[in-house]
């Protein structure tokens, strides 16, 4: 394998670009062309790299070539003094173990660099296949400018002749409108009336950041709630995509509909126990206590021993010749007597009744 590009600074500018995603990067080199395609760690953004084998100075490539690189390595230490009309050129060792990176102008100057270990196939992502509804070129100075202005999110809403950025925070709204044939917005196309999703602001303009120095457009295609992608065409031939997934906007349902739906949620059976019954017209609040309970308050008001014998309501005095209950008191011994005893005793025959009332004895 064997690959010169012309402009050493710009395929240096072109791997800063990929760093935006990935730290380690996978190539392929195959008779078609350099491509490389690598997922951040988040798995939110994506970078597509695509070098036909045209915009090389020169290649030369026998079958196809797997390597993996470190770019934070090959940028800011092998490739980190680049100066005018400096060319590149890479060549895998025989065992493909080591990257010759040669940097050739009026000498060349040659670095051996340590390859890492590629992951399987099945490791890469897949390729998007997304059917977008809008598709919009902008300048990507004009770009800048909006997302400095920007916070947390930005939302795009477009139609047949604009393109608005809105976006909101605690204290405040931005928004800015291109038009169709601005100086910023050089085209739009969109196959519904309008086309909204949002967006992660740091991901944008780390992505503007890294092709600013690429190219002076770039062409957005996005659809509702779907991933968008950021193209920007190299040098000659080529290009380099981002894709960057949405931010799905959760609407705000109105309170009266959100107690309904509470208020559904409710298991039948706490629905029916919620529910407060009319009182009926005889019933008072005392009511609502059981009523065994009830029943036991009441026995418990006017206690009774079962042992104990009941008492007559006239008489509170017993015979002195038995317990039976005395009728009356004899006029000589003044004994109390009984009725049966007041008959056979000839002694209390004469017995006065205890009360005048009373039946006296015969």
């Amino acid at each position: 394998m064997k690959l010169v590009y012309e402009d050493a600074k710009y395929f240096r500018d072109i791997l800063k670009a990929l760093e935006t995603c990935v730290h380690e990067a996978t190539f392929q080199v195959t008779s078609e062309g350099l491509f490389f395609k690598g997922m951040d760690p988040s798995r939110v953004a994506m970078v597509e790299l695509r070098l036909p084998k045209y915009v090389f100075y020169e290649f030369e490539n026998v079958e196809e070539k797997r390597f993996t690189v470190s770019l934070e390595y090959l940028t800011k230490t092998i490739l980190k003094n680049i100066y005018k009309d400096d060319r590149i050129r890479l060549e895998l060792s025989q065992d493909n173990d080591k990257l010759l990176v040669v940097l050739e102008s009026d000498m060349a100057r040659e670095f051996s660099v340590n390859l890492l270990e590629n992951p399987e196939p099945e490791d890469l992502p897949p390729n998007p296949n997304i059917a977008f509804t809008c598709m919009v070129k902008v300048t990507l100075e004009g770009l800048k400018k909006i997302l400095e202005d920007t916070t947390e999110t930005i939302k795009l809403i477009a139609d047949t002749e604009s393109l608005t950025f809105t976006s909101d925070s605690d204290l405040s709204k931005f928004s800015v409108r291109l038009t169709k044939g601005s100086d910023c917005l050089l085209s739009i196309e969109t196959h519904e009336a309008f086309v909204k999703s949002i967006y992660s602001i740091t991901y944008l303009k780390e992505f503007v950041k890294a092709l600013k120095p690429l190219g002076a457009v770039a062409e957005i295609c996005y659809a509702k709630d779907m991933p968008m992608s950021m193209k920007s065409d190299l040098k000659g031939e080529g290009s380099l995509t981002f894709w960057l997934a949405p931010r799905i906007e959760e609407e705000e349902e109105p309170l009266e509909e959100k107690e309904t739906e509470t208020m559904e949620n409710i298991p039948e059976q706490q629905q029916e126990a919620t529910e407060i019954e009319p009182k009926s017209e005889t019933e008072t609040v005392e009511t609502s206590i059981p009523q065994e309970t009830v029943a036991t308050i009441q026995e418990t008001e006017t206690p009774q021993k079962e042992d104990e014998p009941q008492k007559p309501n006239n008489n509170s005095v017993l015979c002195l010749h038995c317990d039976q209950p005395a009728i009356g008191i004899c006029p000589t011994c003044q004994c109390s007597v009984c009725k049966e005893h007041a008959k056979t005793l000839h002694s209390h025959s004469n017995a006065i009744p205890l009360s005048r009332s009373s039946a006296y004895i015969s």
